[in-house]
């Protein structure tokens, strides 16, 4: 009977460990798993918005909204039930605010290469790519120097 005890104590111990061991291991992988997953809701909320941008504007002479406070309401009737585009965007653990830039005057620029809404790059961790919105409706991570690049022009 005592070595009945002692070998299922040490099998307890043994399942005890492994088990301690697959959780330090799971960790950071659910960790990532999890930041991915919140990177790729505001990809597809930035979409989203950035879609409505583009429907706005084709109904509108080809304007965007102007910045000033309402620019988010205007586009309420152009996004889907419970969307809201002036709401912050979570990437990893920091709330990253969005901004909104819309291009000058219709035909004066690139749709494809005009940032229309994107994450503050101040508030992202110090090399993380930018999720920005163009006003051709496209949503990508650009590199900060590309990012740069293309705000130069716009201030």
């Amino acid at each position: 009977m005592l070595i009945l005890g002692i070998i299922a104590g040490s099998l307890v111990l043994v399942l005890v460990i492994c088990g301690g061991v697959g959780a330090v291991i799971l960790l950071p992988a659910l960790s990532k798993a999890r930041d991915a997953a919140r990177e790729i809701r505001a990809m597809s909320e930035m979409r989203m918005t950035a879609m409505s941008l583009v429907i706005y504007a084709s109904e509108n002479e080809d304007w965007m909204p102007e910045v000033r406070e309402g620019w988010a309401e205007r586009l309420t009737p152009y996004l889907m039930q419970g969307a809201n585009p002036s709401q912050s965007r979570f990437v990893g653990e920091t709330q990253v605010p969005v901004i909104y830039v819309p291009p000058g005057t219709p035909g004066e620029y690139d749709p494809s290469n005009t940032i229309v809404l994107h994450e503050d790059p101040d508030m992202l961790p110090e090399g993380k790519d930018v999720l920005a919105a163009f006003a051709d409706g496209s949503v990508r991570k650009v590199p900060r120097e590309e990012f740069r690049r293309l705000m130069l022009g716009r201030e």
